[in-house]
């Protein structure tokens, strides 16, 4: 089969580039592939042919921007728990200008405080961990397969960043909404990039 002769040659150009993921992605995403199928009316065989309308190169480049953006906001979220004073001196930063700004809280109120941003950290990582799930299974998919795992991002991201920055410039520190958007950028970009994958 013609699709069969396109995967070694795949592998090699990944190999000469050194990365495995990219690896992944040229074999799934070559050009053309013809495979050979028995018609189910009339029991003849027929070739059919995929045609992939993103480059593997261009393919690659995009699965490991999101791969690297889900990593982040793992770490992200995690730097959250772990680093609780850290973490309110650069909110304090963000939101007052000043890192120190929490200081002028009542303690009770600062431990309440490290608590939220503990719990949206934990969130952060688990919800990072199941995107980075879903990326992970781009290369071995099909058209339809990506358009889906694309459609779930989206709509994942969407039913975060609207209520999230909404809620944050009406109740006027709009700087977590910019903070906000930072993040769906760099999802918004990968999640562009991918987007001729999608088409048979």
């Amino acid at each position: 089969m013609k699709g069969v002769g396109l995967a070694p040659k795949a592998c090699a150009l990944a190999n000469a580039i050194g990365n495995a993921s990219a690896a992944a992605a040229l074999l799934e995403m070559s050009s053309v592939t013809t495979t050979t199928v028995p018609d189910p009316s009339t029991g003849a065989h027929m070739q059919t042919h995929t045609d992939t309308q993103a480059t593997p190169d261009i393919f690659a480049f995009w699965f490991n921007w999101l791969t690297y953006t889900t990593i982040f906001t793992m770490l992200f979220g995690l730097f959250m728990v772990v680093a609780p004073g850290l973490t309110t001196q650069g909110f304090g930063l963000l939101i007052f200008q000043n890192a120190q700004q929490f200081n002028a809280f009542d303690p009770l109120a600062v431990r309440y405080i490290e608590l939220a941003q503990a719990v949206m950290g934990s969130l952060m990582v688990g919800w990072g961990a199941l995107m980075f799930m879903l990326v992970r299974k781009l290369p071995s998919s099909g058209a339809a397969d990506v358009l889906g795992i694309r459609q779930m991002l989206i709509l994942s991201l969407l039913l975060w960043y609207i209520p999230d920055s909404t809620f944050s410039i009406y109740s006027g520190f709009w700087q977590n909404a910019v903070l906000n958007t930072s993040f769906a950028l760099m999802y918004a970009l990968g999640l562009w990039g991918l987007r001729d994958s999608t088409k048979a």
